[in-house]
């Protein structure tokens, strides 16, 4: 059934996109399957670079609101809504809050001294964090959802979120159990909101206080 019924006649490519909603969940995961095996072939030369973010957000932007005005689904499916968002927050909070003191407390125990860039990269991670959850939680595990996955599609999801951060065996065990936690709340609030903000914040702070990184760096080379 089309998200938004009209008495008007649908255009071409809105009959286009309504004959195949069934099988867009396998074609937008094909697309994001393709697109994280580039990123993980390409990753040194592509993470946080703004010639592939950039775009990524472009497509993503303009996919939801080509779907929406097609019938085939609302920016809501894509988690991109008001309902829900208390609770996935309080839960967000409640499963990374610690994780998120932990790592303060390693930075000040270790004496390590923010740059500029750690403030800049606060500001700005949680929009990269955003797309990422939009990405891995509004498409994969939604996807997964409606071709019956049930909750089964959490660990899939997690898994996945994982995998792009091949080869790093650190990151693969913290994006794993990170990813569990954002797709728990994500599968039971449908909100990606919070999990966004979490990710940028949880991320800086991984990167300055544990890892001795500067992202930062990177996206404005």
């Amino acid at each position: 059934m089309n998200a938004f019924p009209s008495a008007q006649p649908p255009s071409s490519w809105r009959l286009a996109l309504r004959t195949l909603e069934p099988a867009l969940p396998w074609l937008e995961l094909a697309f994001i399957g393709v697109v994280a095996l580039v990123y993980v072939v390409f990753r040194r030369t592509l993470a946080f670079r703004l010639e592939f973010i950039g775009p990524i957000a472009l497509v993503a932007a303009l996919y939801i609101v080509l779907v929406a005005s097609a019938g085939v689904r609302r920016p809501k499916d894509f988690g991109l809504r008001r309902e829900g968002l208390p609770e996935a927050t309080r839960w967000t909070l409640a499963l990374f809050g610690g994780p998120l003191l932990v790592l303060i407390g390693y930075g000040i125990w270790k004496g390590a001294t923010l740059p500029a860039h750690f403030f800049y990269t606060l500001a700005l991670y949680p929009l990269w964090g955003l797309l990422q959850q939009l990405v891995f939680q509004g498409f994969v595990l939604e996807n997964l959802r409606r071709l019956g996955l049930g909750p089964w599609s959490i660990p899939v999801a997690a898994l996945f979120y994982a995998s792009v951060h091949w080869p790093s065996p650190f990151m693969l065990w913290a994006t794993g159990v990170a990813g569990l936690g954002f797709s728990f709340v994500y599968y039971r609030f449908r909100n990606v909101l919070p999990l966004g903000v979490a990710h940028g914040i949880l991320g800086a702070c991984l990167f300055y206080l544990y890892l001795g990184r500067d992202p930062f760096a990177k996206f404005i080379a």
